[in-house]
């Protein structure tokens, strides 16, 4: 059933909406969020870890290269 198959992946879609807010820091003890919200929030958290990685990689480098 058609109805049925798109209520499953509209339940299974606000499942893992509602896990990926709950990872997010400054979503966490948000009370309501829209998708579009989670979804731009994820973005940016991912960038900001990329970017703290980085970060890491270009101190532990310059660490090594003084040695």
């Amino acid at each position: 059933n058609s109805s049925s198959t798109k209520k499953t992946k509209t339940d299974l879609t606000k499942v893992e909406l509602k896990k990926l807010k709950s990872i997010l820091p400054t979503l966490k003890q948000k009370p309501t969020s829209t998708p579009i919200e989670i979804v731009l929030e994820t973005i940016r958290y991912i960038r900001q870890l990329e970017n703290q990685l980085i970060d890491r990689f270009q101190t532990d480098t310059s660490l090594s290269a003084r040695k």
